[in-house]
């Protein structure tokens, strides 16, 4: 198992599964019955706040972020380059933010809107940044970054403005 996240209701968990060098799935197990409801190529599940579809890293057939329901139907491809990564919901439902390294050559932030629309970069500099994650009320996006030779947690407002480091991380990190 490599990444896993619950519905928000708690009745459905997504769980990724897959030894290295092989397509990993992710298997839509019924938290109630634990049951399989579903099976679909792919990583990194996040669900959307209703809990009726997932945001999931795939490359099947074409690599990029990929918007499925939890049936493993209706795929809709978001984003199209494989580094992609890490997608987190929005509470609104309405974006999802990443991580990428191929629009820049380093690790950025990104939000694209779930009905289409343009991939707006959130952050740019030379640092790595990533593990984008959306608060509750929707007013903030923290990230991790090696900003200024340290690594630390950041926020920002959801267009990309007002950085602020929240704390720096204390210990063996790898970069």
């Amino acid at each position: 198992v490599r990444n896993m996240d619950w519905a928000p209701v708690g009745d459905k968990l997504a769980v990724e599964f897959g030894p290295p060098g092989v397509t990993h799935q992710i298997s839509i197990i019924d938290t109630r019955s634990g049951v399989e409801l579903s099976r679909v190529p792919g990583e990194q599940p996040t669900w959307r706040p209703d809990g009726q579809e997932l945001v999931i890293k795939s490359c099947a057939p074409e690599c990029g972020l990929w918007k499925v329901g939890f049936d493993g139907g209706g795929g809709e491809l978001l984003t199209t380059d494989s580094t992609d990564s890490y997608p987190t919901w929005s509470s609104t439902g309405e974006y999802i933010v990443f991580t990428s390294r191929a629009r820049t050559g380093d690790w950025e932030i990104y939000r694209v809107g779930i009905n289409g629309g343009e991939i707006k970069a959130l952050t740019s500099d030379d640092s790595s940044d990533g593990l984008p994650t959306w608060s509750p009320d929707g007013d903030k996006i923290a990230f991790v970054s090696n900003r200024d030779a340290e690594w630390a947690i950041w926020d920002m407002d959801p267009d990309g403005s007002n950085e602020r480091r929240l704390f720096v991380l204390e210990g063996s990190i790898d970069g």
